[in-house]
């Protein structure tokens, strides 16, 4: 599905994804790629019913750094910009968003780990973070 994204088919990606969901109705990373493939679509709604159900699944998933951006998409989207952007901020501090490892063309011996932000999502949620703060009403 993640190639799919990355072409913009997101109706296939959806599908495979839901496909996938009758075999893991509980798997996390399904549900969080699900979530952001619907925000991608604007489906905002179907996407934060998505985060809420993977919550319900599993608390512990608000520790990880994905979902909790996931979120700030969809308070954005909906326009909640102050509740995006207080998340936003303490979100920024973690080590996920200063780690100097961003993939410069290093040809490393990389696992994939679908609950771990792509370089593409740390350079989208600086972008993420610019908008806010011009929404900021501080």
């Amino acid at each position: 599905s993640r190639c799919l994204i990355y072409k913009g088919s997101y109706e296939e990606a959806s599908r495979i994804l839901r496909q996938s969901m009758t075999l893991q109705p509980r798997s996390t990373s399904i549900l969080l790629t699900l979530s952001k493939v619907e925000l991608y679509k604007y489906n905002t709604l179907s996407s934060k019913r998505i985060l809420e159900q993977a919550l319900s699944n599993d608390f512990s998933i608000r520790s990880i750094v994905l979902f909790r951006l996931l979120q700030v998409y969809t308070w954005t989207q909906l326009s909640q910009y102050d509740d995006a952007l207080n998340e936003m901020e303490k979100l920024m501090k973690l080590s996920d968003f200063t780690r100097n490892d961003i993939n410069h063309n290093n040809y490393n011996v990389y696992v994939y780990d679908p609950l771990r932000l792509t370089d593409d999502e740390i350079v989208g949620s600086y972008i993420l973070y610019s908008f806010l703060l011009t929404k900021n009403k501080r």
